[in-house]
């Protein structure tokens, strides 16, 4: 899922740099010194290019101007042209008694690229952002975007990859941010968006690996309402700004590898760049129409992923659940339609690794002046870091699919590591097995594909044993000795043989 980011958001990253230490009224020296701030991270104007940037006082206020024409001028000597319009985009910076800064912008805005073999363009138009910014922490604490319609088209036609045209419409998007300190050099955001609907067209051609005659992929995608939240807790704000500064100090290769033993106690300060991020979204009315008319649906999509930062205590989760799903009419056997499933949810996470110990070893060990930057016969060690016991824990806490009288579902988890056979256990269970063996048996009576799920179905309900919930069960458990059992019976070898 993509999350459409508001365009305050943009000019807050630009600026936030440059007014958290601003408190003089607005004068004509304080807008040049908000100026030179900017350039700490962004890098100084050379004589005779445009400025980035210009502020002006307007009353109690700035106007902030950003001209893209000078960076446009400069890569369309590396063979990029693009444009941004308007020119100059916009924002107005007000001071409030407090100390804090109200940002706002409400202009339409478009931007268009074009180099060898690929081109594309983004328009937004209804726009309007009004944010309040805080410089103690370092952090939005409010603010809200709207965007009327936002629509993009991109061609990709370079040769590296599959042909590609993908044209994308977004319409009635709403956003709102909250932030503040989470301690002494953190912050922590909020977020929701809500998109009335979206629609996306992708048709993509043959490579020049693809055989002579390959069908093109070419599908629509529609969907209706959705909402997205997300939260990202204690990120280090002022750290990961002080590297940014530090790169744009340092603009070539050279330079970075020269300086490294600075670079290195700033990469140190930045970790774990962030606690945890949370974010979902709720989807409704999806629909995937592809070639010959194929038609895939889902009343309601729900998807949401998790991960902590660069800690010792690794997790990374994601999380789907498919509602009133509906599959193309002929992807399937006639006689299964009818046990096509309706709902499907998964929620799967790995725990176990250590991103702090491999982070810290990885910095240690790099040596930019080195080709590679890590020797190879440091490789072992660092995995050995970023697993400490050997192995990650794979964890699924929910699988399952239902339809018409049945439902499926899975739980299990195992231990897995470089080298290592995996250890562990998942539990099937199944209910409703009657009634979808009689529908089976039925159309096997005319259908000669249903008599070999006949057969199949019957066999696994052999290995089962009854649930205490009435349901038909299957204890997977995979062993020391690389051999499967299903509820304690050896299958006879090796897994996988």
């Amino acid at each position: 899922m993509k999350y459409v980011f508001y365009p305050a958001l943009t000019g807050l990253i630009l600026f936030a740099p440059a007014i958290r230490a601003v408190a003089a009224p607005a004068t004509p020296e304080e807008a040049a010194g908000i100026v030179r701030q900017f350039e700490k991270y962004f890098g100084p104007v050379a004589q005779g290019d445009h400025p980035l940037l210009t502020m002006a006082p307007a009353g109690d206020s700035y106007t902030a101007s950003l001209d893209f024409s000078g960076l446009a001028a400069k890569a369309s000597q590396s063979g990029l042209a693009f444009t941004v319009t308007p020119q100059p985009m916009t924002m107005k910076l007000t001071r409030q008694p407090d100390g804090k800064w109200r940002i706002i912008q409400a202009d339409d805005f478009a931007f268009s690229y074009k180099s060898a073999g690929a081109s594309g363009e983004l328009k937004a138009e209804g726009v309007s952002s009004d944010s309040l910014f805080d410089p103690a922490p370092g952090a939005v604490i409010s603010g809200r975007s709207d965007i009327r319609t936002l629509s993009m088209h991109s061609i990709d036609a370079s040769g590296q990859g599959p042909a590609a045209n993908v044209t994308r419409v977004s319409n009635g998007i709403h956003t709102e941010i909250t932030g503040g300190a989470s301690g002494p050099d953190s912050v922590t955001y909020a977020f929701v968006q809500t998109i009335q609907d979206t629609k996306q067209h992708i048709s993509m051609g043959g490579s020049a690996g693809t055989p002579a005659g390959a069908p093109a992929l070419d599908f629509e995608l529609s969907l209706g309402a959705v909402k997205s939240e997300g939260r990202i807790e204690a990120i280090r704000n002022s750290a990961l700004l002080d590297l940014w500064a530090w790169f744009v100090a340092h603009p070539s290769q050279e330079a970075i590898a020269g300086a490294q033993a600075e670079l290195k106690p700033l990469l140190r300060s930045a970790l774990p760049v962030f606690g945890h991020l949370d974010v979902s979204a709720d989807v409704r009315d999806v629909a995937v129409t592809a070639m010959g008319g194929q038609h895939f649906a889902a009343s309601e999509a729900v998807v949401g992923f998790g991960l902590n930062g660069a800690g010792q205590n690794g997790l990374l989760r994601e999380t789907i659940a498919l509602k009133g799903v509906a599959l193309p009419a002929g992807l399937l056997p006639a006689w299964s339609v009818a046990l096509t499933p309706k709902d499907v949810s998964a929620d799967l996470s790995i725990t176990g690794y250590d991103l702090a110990r491999f982070a810290e070893a990885a910095i240690a060990a790099f040596n930019l002046e080195s080709k590679p930057p890590i020797p190879a016969n440091e490789g072992a060690g660092l995995v050995s870091k970023l697993l400490p016991d050997g192995l990650a824990n794979m964890k699924l806490a929910d699988f399952s699919i239902s339809g018409a009288g049945y439902k499926i579902s899975a739980s299990g988890e195992a231990n897995v590591g470089p080298g290592l056979k995996p250890l562990g256990s998942v539990t099937i269970r199944a209910m409703g097995l009657d009634a979808i063996q009689r529908a089976i048996a039925d159309a096997a009576k005319t259908d000669k594909s249903a008599q070999q799920a006949v057969a199949m179905l019957g066999m696994a309900r052999l290995l089962s044993k009854p649930g205490p919930d009435g349901s038909a069960q299957w204890a997977l458990a995979m062993g020391a000795d690389g051999k499967m059992t299903v509820n304690g019976n050896s299958l006879g070898g090796p897994a996988g043989k």
